[in-house]
């Protein structure tokens, strides 16, 4: 009864100790597990905000979570509903249950062109050294507002017999393969051609084949990069959760 009416005045406290003349502690205390004070949504005497269950454990529960740590997580107030938000949060996924692959969100910058650099066996002097970024250096960087990925002097490294040949063609360098694997397109290329008088772009099919061959590789070879090392890919693990499986759909009980 106490609950039903709970949920008809939604959880207005005072409502409910009018209704049934118990304390506002009585009343939380027997509601215990099926309502949860909410201090993330302070009502405007500032009080927290009553939420039933299937609101309060639903949403992005590493939010929540998170902020009762941050915040009152030596409270014993709130101990319940650390437990109940941990208890909620949906099973982590490991590195085997991800399709980690390069233009992943999350697949940070920072590690496209750590791995890039070990890969092709860049020149320091054309390295992002992290402290003063030159207009020279070969580096990543994404737009979230575009969704694109670009690096940046893709054609410096003209002598660089990995970028050319290892995982480059003759064609297409590795830098601008990556840059197309990043951005989910395959890498095709055109040839200049005249005809009628007039210049057109033809598809050249074998090149194409042979950089899109490389792309696999390239695939391939940053999934080897990413699980070789353990700091890696725990980094890119904890980003897939936080972004993609923090969440959890509101259940009704019926």
């Amino acid at each position: 009864l106490v609950l039903s009416l709970a949920k008809r005045a939604c959880v207005d406290m005072p409502y409910m100790e009018q209704l049934t003349g118990l304390s506002s502690d009585k009343i939380l205390s027997d509601l215990k597990g099926l309502v949860f004070e909410n201090p993330m949504k302070p009502e405007s005497d500032g009080s927290p905000h009553l939420e039933t269950s299937d609101e309060y454990l639903s949403g992005n529960i590493l939010k929540k979570l998170e902020y009762m740590q941050e915040n009152y997580g030596n409270d014993s107030r709130y101990a319940h509903n650390i437990e109940s938000l941990k208890a909620a949060m949906p099973k982590r996924l490991q590195a085997a249950d991800i399709d980690i692959k390069l233009g992943s969100p999350c697949v940070s910058p920072e590690l496209v062109e750590k791995f890039m650099y070990e890969t092709f066996s860049t020149p320091s002097y054309l390295r992002n050294n992290g402290f003063r970024k030159r207009n020279s250096d070969i580096s990543v960087s994404y737009s979230p507002i575009t969704s694109r990925w670009f690096i940046n002097n893709k054609s410096k490294d003209s002598m660089n017999t990995a970028a050319n040949s290892k995982y480059g063609t003759s064609k297409a360098n590795a830098y601008e393969i990556l840059e197309d694997c990043l951005n989910l397109q395959s890498t095709t290329i055109k040839d200049k051609k005249e005809r009628d008088g007039k210049e057109v772009y033809v598809l050249n099919q074998t090149e194409t084949e042979f950089a899109q061959d490389k792309q696999k590789q390239l695939q391939e070879k940053f999934k080897e990069w990413i699980y070789a090392d353990p700091v890696r890919r725990e980094e890119v693990v904890d980003t897939y959760n936080r972004m993609f499986n923090s969440s959890r759909p509101r259940e009704y009980d019926g």
